[in-house]
């Protein structure tokens, strides 16, 4: 799987950062198989500027709350990305929200990964879009990368989404024809 991402990246660099072609990223890949690494790269980074976010407890917290949600919804996908994050899902927005101030809650609902929101009207909206979720999964990853940061948590603002994060969201892998393919 990580050999075939690694190849998915280097053919497709003009949609990807570098970083994705470099060859120690497969061994990233396959080191945190069957999590991407920039799920892990977000949480290191971003989310580790929270004053109270303790790294290995708070991470490992989350992710079995994240792979309890896909599990539970049968989701095949090869890699857990960062567009994979269930956020609808109470338990895993209740992990990423529990060091955010309470106004953060309705942003996710109505920006996010909510029943009504924006980027679900769009796939919903959008048959192109949302036969792989792609607004979803573009919304999911944005908010990963935009993690407050510990003055922004007073202040109410946020970091930049990472580039990065949001260019590897909509590629998924396609257990179908065994092969990736960019969305």
């Amino acid at each position: 799987m990580a050999r075939a991402f690694a190849d998915f990246y280097r053919t497709q660099q003009a949609a990807f950062p570098p970083e994705c072609r470099e060859s120690d990223y497969e061994k990233r890949i396959r080191a945190a198989y069957p999590i991407h690494p920039e799920v892990f790269d977000r949480l290191h980074t971003n989310w580790s500027t929270l004053v109270k976010f303790q790294r290995t407890p708070d991470v490992l917290r989350l992710m079995a709350a994240v792979i309890h949600s896909l599990w539970e919804k049968r989701d095949h996908n090869p890699l857990i990305l960062p567009g994979n994050v269930a956020i609808d899902d109470a338990r895993v927005q209740s992990e990423l929200t529990r060091y955010l101030s309470n106004n953060w809650v309705p942003v996710i609902e109505k920006d996010v990964d909510g029943p009504n929101s924006l980027p679900l009207k769009l796939d919903r909206d959008l048959p192109n879009l949302g036969r792989v979720s792609a607004s979803r999964r573009v919304a999911r990853a944005i908010y990963l990368g935009s993690a407050p940061t510990t003055d922004a948590a007073h202040t109410g603002s946020r970091t930049g989404a990472s580039n990065s994060a949001a260019r590897k969201a909509p590629a998924q892998g396609s257990r179908a024809q065994g092969r990736l393919r960019a969305h």
